[in-house]
């Protein structure tokens, strides 16, 4: 009977953690989703993405497990597309995006979204949309990979390459899971994943510095609550823009991290071999 128990209790998700935080006792959804779909599209996003989109993305939040009121529904289907949109398009939307989180922010003081959604909002496209981070490449000497500056630019690049990756489905799980796999940094500024081997013609010259997944205790998190999301039917866009948000971004800045770690580890040996 104990063991039975302790099996119902692991049950609960990140999902339902969230959804417990944000509308506490609250299951289900009272959204409605034609009034949500206009919202989205004229209040928002202001006409500048298809209606096919949004009414798919908005369908498909409506039939998931958050317990969206309409407002806090519209406000998550602007939040995924916006941030769905290539960086080299985002500049167009400028003026889009910064309307969007003042709308947001007035619903917030009206009561019609819940606080963490509506600063998860501004936050995640201050962050997206900020000038500093519109930039498809930028080039990183190696002593640069220390500056604060950079570092915000690379652990976004990481937190989006592994996003999408599981987002939409262009990565085996289990290839990202094996022992050999890294993020990778290049000397253009540009992010990869790559299966390393111990051959050393393998890693090429314009590689700046990497960090193993596998070590990382973050990615561990992340591998472990996907697991548990799909075991519960709960692993799609409401999930990975949601509550698996900050998990990606969390190995982002472990990753950058152990790149930092191995770059001295380096600098170390060359000092050393120069006396």
């Amino acid at each position: 009977m104990m063991f039975g128990w302790f099996r119902r209790k692991q049950a609960v998700t990140a999902m339902d953690a969230l959804n417990k935080a944000l509308y506490g006792s609250k299951t289900k959804s009272t959204a409605d989703i034609s009034r949500a779909i206009d919202l989205a599209r004229n209040d928002l996003l202001h006409g500048k993405f298809d209606i096919t989109e949004i009414t798919a993305l908005t369908t498909e939040l409506r039939n998931g497990p958050v317990p969206y009121s309409t407002h806090d529904l519209a406000t998550s289907v602007a939040l995924g597309l916006l941030r769905r949109v290539p960086i080299g398009r985002r500049k167009g939307l400028e003026e889009v995006q910064i309307m969007a989180r003042l709308t947001v922010a007035t619903w917030a003081k009206e009561g019609l979204v819940v606080p963490a959604l509506a600063l998860a909002f501004e936050n995640t496209l201050y962050r997206d949309y900020h000038p500093n981070n519109l930039s498809e490449r930028t080039t990183f000497a190696e002593d640069h990979l220390i500056d604060t500056a950079s570092d915000s630019v690379i652990q976004r690049n990481i937190s989006r390459l592994i996003q999408n990756a599981f987002s939409d489905r262009s990565v085996d799980p289990r290839e990202i899971a094996q022992p050999n796999c890294a993020v990778v940094l290049s000397s253009s500024g540009q992010v990869f994943l790559r299966w390393l081997s111990l051959d050393d013609n393998d890693m090429d010259k314009d590689i700046v510095s990497f960090a193993l997944l596998g070590r990382l205790s973050s990615f561990g998190k992340l591998l472990q609550t996907c697991a548990q999301e799909a075991k519960t039917g709960t692993l799609n866009d409401a999930f990975f823009y949601g509550p698996g948000d900050m998990l990606f971004y969390s190995v982002a800045i472990e990753a950058v991290n152990e790149m930092k770690r191995f770059l001295n580890q380096i600098k170390v040996q060359r000092r050393s071999a120069n006396t």
